[in-house]
């Protein structure tokens, strides 16, 4: 016991001030390592002992952070050698003291860094500073003197930099006490120790020495100590300064030396590709704030605590701006050359593009002698090194090309490899995962790298198997559902279907698994009254969160009545409400409108099954819910902060939900998204979606087409401005019509058809855009661009038989339904257009999909026939006088209701 007490005790040379001043060497030249006295100073420390006690310090401090709440021996009998109850507290100090002494100035820290060596540099220095700021984040909130303690007490942030003392003018010592009183010379003395030891590992001769590992460690390192979220507050914020850009640029370079790469494992190449990406989005959110770190302020000497030039014995000197290429001037005196991060980043996707592929591709084939035995067995067994991956570090991967904006066109094989062995359950990747936030990362990058448009092999497969194995993740712990965060499923979730919306089979897993989390209901709390009536899981969803699940749910087309109603009890709880983004209420109301207008099958099937809800109370039960929602949403929207995709969306959910209480709100928004900053920012999708839905509101007023028609005088404001605004839409859209896909042509001409748009330039550029793109134009498409152009009564009749015959004499015929083919024998007789073959085509495709016609589409068909003065066949006339005996006046009701299904009018808006 005494031994381990000795043991111990090394590790721990003092716990209070007194006793610390005694194991530091007070004076030295520095012109050579200091140490040990032989005399009476015999406890003064060498260089080599601080750096251990900088790693010793570290490690204890993190084993007491992770155990301070499981007591048990070990962490008793820490207490017992410390002495203390404050055990973070004490090895903090003693950790900070000791980078304080060795960050004094210059001397004393370019003597320590040439000291210990590039290897304990990173070993006993870098690597433990990340350890020891992860202790101290844990342990921060409960400092009295740190910042954000202050701010919570209710001090604002200005107040506190109005008491700053003035340096230049501090007799007193006043500005030393208030820098020590908010830890900002803690800050400084890491910020020039780290900005020494960058300059000193950037060295030519540092690079030597340093191995693959080392090199990995360390970018990881910087991207932990200045990474912003792991920092409060700005006056505590640490800056990547030109030695750590020096350093990055070197050991990017470095690492890819074929040498160095070749000798290093999967994981280590991982770590640098991952690392370096992490610097980058550093870099570059640090220049488009332009932080400029107050502790800059008073630095003791240098800016950036540059290397001195000092040698050891058997070294020579160097100076480190002589030994680094700089890319810009070098700026005035003995400073550091300025490195930009474009340069930066242009580097790290060069190394990410070698170490990827010394990653995915199979070894060379080595014969000389000098290559070394690792790589002659590698190449010998043909192993790759993907395949000692992990699904966490293949995400990694993926995740740095997108975060890079790396060109898929460069890296397809690499990603080709990564799906393959994410899917492959011989490798066991798959199968061994047990974290859903790996599944989260790697489909997130999946969806980001535009998988599902079937650029890359098995990817559905892969999206598919990822859903299985986190749908086992999640019934392995139905029980424990709080440990699947709300934000892993929605990434899970929204990357799955916009990567395969609609019904696919890549999906169904994810979404069984949404399912599951979001109806999981705690028994125990069921019964406790209506405050629980919402799954624990869904209680901690945020606005964001509610929103983009109902959004992946419409986005899969899956409409679950008991989902539904879950999503939009939360979305409307007060808290939620009162949080809620004008984004995220679009995003909502789309959704629901989406859903419901897919509720009608799922009623049908409910009431065929003879379940509890007939059709009729269903829908109505559920219209009454959607039109509460929107009123408690709607309000939201009534602001000019949105963006393009939000108020197109929110104009398609009004006018899918016919929602008219709050047309004032739907008015707003039509103007929105007819101003001129927001036509610049916008596409053609999205000013296509919004035509489509002023027209499909004017429905809903009863008065407006004959006043719009017969009486121009009493037009009241609101349908004239509105109209004002459709005159810019279609003036966009013939303005980029070379970009209009064959779903907003139709939108656009199904659109001018309702309002009745009477202007026969847009009639012709419309007429031309909808005959070169009817090879893309499917069924459904066409016959609603033909119903357009009769409500205008457009005079050439060639194009409509031309758009027609594009159905009836190619494959589109067998796509084409009963009432897409009444819909265009309509349009034929509204035009008087008497073409006799395109009337016995369109009526053997209504005949041979006779049984799935309505009695409205037959009606429509016959009424056609009349108009152009044709027999209708005999088994029409059968089919609809037995459907509907007695019924009368066909022509005048086929005129009323002609109005086709909208099949375009649920185009999707995937932005959000």
């Amino acid at each position: 016991m005494e031994e381990q007490r000795k043991d111990l005790s090394s590790w721990l040379f003092f716990r209070s001030d007194d006793e610390a001043s005694a194991l530091l060497s007070q004076k030295d030249t520095f012109a050579s390592p200091p140490v040990a006295s032989s005399g009476g100073d015999s406890s003064a420390l060498n260089w080599y002992a601080l750096a251990d006690l900088l790693y010793s310090t570290s490690a204890l401090s993190n084993l007491l952070s992770q155990e301070m709440h499981h007591k048990n021996s070990k962490n008793e009998y820490l207490q017992t050698l410390l002495e203390t109850q404050d055990d973070d507290a004490a090895t903090l100090h003693l950790f900070d003291s000791t980078v304080q002494y060795l960050s004094w100035s210059n001397d004393i820290t370019s003597s320590f860094v040439r000291c210990i060596g590039q290897r304990r540099l990173v070993r006993d220095v870098i690597t433990p500073i990340v350890l020891i700021e992860s202790v101290r984040r844990q342990t921060d909130s409960h400092s009295d003197n740190s910042w954000d303690v202050l701010a919570r007490n209710g001090e604002p942030l200005d107040s506190l930099l109005d008491e700053i003392p003035d340096y230049e003018n501090d007799d007193v010592g006043e500005y030393e006490v208030w820098r020590g009183r908010f830890g900002l010379d803690r800050n400084t003395n890491y910020n020039h120790l780290l900005g020494v030891a960058s300059s000193f590992l950037s060295l030519p001769h540092s690079l030597e020495v340093l191995d693959a590992p080392e090199l990995s460690t360390t970018l990881w390192s910087l991207a932990q100590i200045y990474n912003p979220s792991h920092q409060i507050m700005q006056l505590k914020r640490r800056t990547l300064q030109q030695p750590q850009r020096l350093l990055m640029r070197a050991f990017m370079k470095r690492l890819r030396k074929y040498s160095v790469k070749s000798s290093a494992c999967g994981s280590v190449l991982v770590q640098a590709i991952w690392s370096a990406d992490r610097l980058i989005h550093l870099l570059k959110q640090q220049d488009e704030t332009s932080i400029q770190p107050f502790l800059d302020v008073g630095l003791r000497s240098g800016e950036y605590g540059v290397l001195r030039e000092l040698s050891f014995p058997g070294e020579s000197t160097i100076n480190i701006c002589d030994a680094t290429l700089a890319y810009e001037t070098p700026q005035h005196g003995n400073s550091l050359p300025s490195v930009l991060t474009d340069v930066l980043r242009e580097e790290a996707v060069t190394m990410f593009h070698t170490l990827t592929n010394e990653i995915v591709l199979p070894p060379r084939i080595f014969t000389s002698d000098t290559t070394s035995s690792a790589e002659r067995q590698r190449s010998k067994t043909g192993e790759i090194k993907l395949h000692s991956l992990s699904l966490g570090q293949a995400a990694d991967i993926l995740h740095a090309a997108v975060s890079l904006n790396i060109s898929t066109a460069n890296i397809t094989i690499a990603i080709n490899e990564i799906i393959t062995y994410a899917s492959s359950m011989s490798h066991g990747a798959l199968r061994e995962c047990n974290s859903s936030k790996d599944i989260a990362r790697l489909l997130w990058s999946l969806q980001r790298l535009r998988v599902g448009e079937g650029r890359y092999n098995n990817e559905g497969r892969c999206v598919q198997l990822l859903g299985e194995r986190f749908l086992a993740l999640v019934n392995h712990r139905k029980r424990n559902s709080h440990r699947i965060s709300t934000k892993t499923l929605v990434t899970i979730l929204r990357s799955g279907v916009l990567m395969y919306s609609g019904e696919s089979i890549a999906t169904k897993a994810i979404l069984e698994a949404a399912s599951l989390l979001i109806l999981d209901f705690d028994d125990e709390d069921s019964n406790a009254g209506e405050e629980s009536e919402l799954a624990p899981f869904l209680s901690r969803c945020n606005e964001f969160e509610v929103s983009n699940l109902l959004f992946a749910y419409a986005m899969a087309k899956r409409f679950d009545k008991d989902v539904f109603m879950l999503l939009t009890d939360q979305m409307l709880e007060e808290s939620v409400v009162e949080s809620c983004t004008p984004s995220s209420a679009s995003r909502a109301m789309w959704s629901s409108a989406m859903l419901l207008s897919l509720s009608a099958d799922s009623a049908n099937v409910m009431h065929n099954n003879e379940q509890t809800y007939s059709k009729a109370s269903e829908e109505t039960f559920l219209r009454a819910r959607q039109v509460d929602f929107f009123h408690q949403l709607g309000g939201l929207l009534l602001t000019s902060q949105l963006r393009p995709a939000d108020v197109s969306c929110a104009m398609w959910s009004m006018a899918k939900a016919a929602y008219v209480l709050d047309k004032g709100i739907f008015d707003h928004l039509a103007a929105l998204m007819a101003s001129k900053d927001m036509m610049e920012k916008t596409n053609t999708r999205l000013v296509a979606q919004a035509l489509w839905s002023c027209a499909k509101i004017e429905e809903y007023d009863e008065s407006f087409l004959d006043v719009h028609q017969y009486d121009e005088s009493i037009k009241d404001d609101a349908m004239i401005k509105r109209m004002g605004c459709v005159d810019r839409y279609l003036s966009y859209l013939i303005a980029h019509r070379e970009k209009l896909t064959a779903t907003q042509i139709s939108q656009t001409v199904l659109s001018v058809g309702r309002l009745r748009i009477a202007d026969p330039f847009i009639h012709d550029q419309l007429a031309d855009t909808a005959l070169r793109s009817k090879h893309s134009m499917n069924a459904r498409e066409i016959a609603n661009v033909v119903w357009g152009f009769s409500k205008v009564l457009y005079p050439d009749s060639s194009i409509i038989v031309e758009l027609i015959n594009e159905v009836t004499t190619t494959s589109k015929q067998n796509e084409c339904t009963s009432q897409e083919a009444s819909n265009m024998l309509y349009s034929l007789g509204r035009l008087q257009i008497r073409d006799t073959v395109a009337f016995v085509s369109l009526n053997a495709i209504m005949m041979k999909k006779l049984h799935d016609a309505t009695s409205q589409t037959i009606a429509n068909a016959l009424w056609a026939y009349d108009m152009v003065e044709l027999d209708p066949p005999a088994e029409l006339m059968t089919c609809w006088a037995r459907d509907k005996l007695g019924m009368s006046e066909v022509v005048s009701q086929g005129e009323k209701a002609s109005q086709p299904d909208d099949y375009n009018s649920e185009s999707q808006c995937i932005d959000f």
